[in-house]
C-alpha cells in the first residue's frame, strides 16, 4: 500500500512549525520525531483519535525552547502521520519507520465510549534510535583503566504501553486528518478564508487555536480543547522527542507532567523519572544548573525497587554525584541490596563494583 507521510518540523530559528506532505524517502534523517499511525478500530472514530494525538504531540514541539537566554540549539523536531493499515503489534509499528524522518511510532486501538473515544496507545522506539541511545547517560569512572571508564545507561524500554485514556467529545475533530481543516480570518472563527492543504506552517499557538499559513491563506485554525486536555500519551511522546533533541530542560518539563498524572501507569511514571534523572544530569553538564538526578532516580526506585533499570538509574546518579565517603557508602549499599536482580557476572554491575573497590 502506498504511504502518505505528513511531516511537521519545528523550526529552530523561529517559533514556527511546518507541515509538509511528501511521498519522498529521505536518504538521511534531519529531524527527531514521532510517526502517528492510524489507530485500529471503527472508522471514522479511530482515525479521529489518531488525529487528536497527532495534533497534541505537534503542539509540544513548538513549546521547546528554540530561543533562549543560553542560546542553546536543538535538533529539529517533527510529528508525522501515515495513511496505511493500522499496526497491530510492536513489530508492525516499527516496520512503518523506514523511509520516514521519525524514530518512534505512536499507535494503538480506539473504540467509541459514550460521546467520546477510549484509546489504548503504545509508543514503539525504532531499533536504530534505541541503539544510538545506549549511551544516553554516561559517567566517566577514572578509577578504571582507560577504555573501560565509561559507564552508561540507555532508554528504559523500547515499547511503552499506556493506560486506556478517554478523549472527550469536545476535542474530537470534524475531519479525519488535519488536511482540510478550515482557516478563518480571525479568532471569531466566522469568516472562512481557506483550508489546510498538504503544506502548512504554524506561526503562533494560542489556547484552542493556531495561526497558520497554508496554500496562500493566512489565518486561524480552531483546535478546541487540545491544549487543556493533553494526556500523558502525548506528553511522554513529546518528552522523548526532546530527549532525542537533547533539550533536557524541555524533556523534564513534559515528563514532570506525566509523573503528576493520576491515570499514567506505574511503568510509565517510572520511565519518566528515569529519563528525568538522565536529563537532569545532562542539563547540569550542559548549562551548570543543579542536578536533581538522585532525587528523580530515587522516585523511580520508590515506585518499584525490584527493577534492574531503577537500580541502574540510582547507581548512575550516585556515580555522577562524586566520590565522597557518604556517596560511595550509599552506592555500595545499593549494589549489595540489589545485585541479585542482575545475571551472574553482569558486565555493567561488575564495572560499578570495581569503582566501589574492595
Amino acid at each position: 500500500m502506498t504511504r502518505r507521510h505528513i511531516v511537521a518540523p519545528a523550526a529552530l530559528v523561529v517559533l514556527a512549525l511546518t507541515l509538509v506532505a511528501s511521498p519522498a524517502v529521505h536518504a538521511q534523517r534531519q529531524y527527531v520525531g514521532v510517526l502517528v499511525a492510524p489507530f485500529a478500530g471503527p472508522d471514522p472514530l479511530a482515525r479521529k483519535a489518531a488525529t487528536i494525538l497527532h495534533l497534541q504531540t505537534w503542539q509540544t514541539l513548538i513549546a521547546a525552547r528554540e530561543v533562549n537566554a543560553r542560546k542553546l540549539s536543538f535538533r529539529r523536531a517533527i510529528a508525522q502521520w501515515t495513511e496505511t493499515t493500522p499496526p497491530r503489534s510492536h513489530a508492525e509499528a516499527l516496520a512503518l519507520l523506514p523511509g520516514t524522518e521519525s524514530q518512534m511510532t505512536l499507535w494503538g486501538q480506539a473504540q467509541p465510549f459514550g460521546k467520546g473515544i477510549v484509546v489504548q496507545a503504545y509508543l514503539s522506539v525504532g531499533e536504530s534510535a534505541a541503539a544510538a541511545s545506549q549511551a544516553l547517560w554516561t559517567v566517566e569512572a577514572r578509577e578504571l583503566p582507560a577504555g573501560e571508564r565509561r559507564i552508561s545507561v540507555g532508554l528504559p524500554a523500547t515499547l511503552f504501553e499506556f493506560a486506556p485514556i478517554v478523549l472527550r467529545e469536545d476535542v474530537i475533530p470534524l475531519l479525519n486528518t488535519p488536511v482540510g481543516m478550515p482557516i478563518y480570518k480571525d479568532r471569531a472563527f466566522k469568516e472562512q478564508i481557506g483550508e489546510l492543504a498538504g503544506h502548512f506552517e504554524a506561526k503562533e499557538h494560542a489556547p484552542n487555536a493556531a495561526y497558520v499559513v497554508s496554500n496562500g491563506a493566512e489565518g486561524w485554525v480552531r483546535l478546541p480543547g487540545l491544549s487543556a486536555n493533553r494526556t500523558e500519551v502525548t506528553d511522554f511522546a513529546g518528552g522523548l522527542i526532546r530527549i532525542f533533541r537533547q533539550d533536557w530542560a524541555g524533556a523534564i518539563e513534559l515528563f514532570e507532567r506525566v509523573t503528576r498524572s493520576k491515570t499514567a501507569p506505574v511503568s510509565i511514571r517510572i520511565s519518566s523519572y528515569q529519563l528525568m534523572a538522565a536529563a537532569s544530569h545532562l542539563l547540569h553538564v550542559q548549562v551548570g544548573t543543579p542536578s536533581r538526578s538522585l532525587e528523580y532516580a530515587e522516585a523511580a526506585e520508590a515506585l518499584n525497587p525490584y527493577l534492574r533499570e531503577t537500580v541502574k538509574s540510582k547507581c548512575m546518579a550516585l556515580l555522577a554525584a562524586g566520590r565522597s565517603a557518604a556517596t560511595m557508602d550509599r552506592l555500595a549499599a545499593t549494589v549489595r541490596r540489589s545485585a541479585y536482580l542482575f545475571p551472574k557476572g553482569d558486565p555493567w554491575l561488575e564495572r560499578v563494583r570495581r569503582v566501589i573497590g574492595p
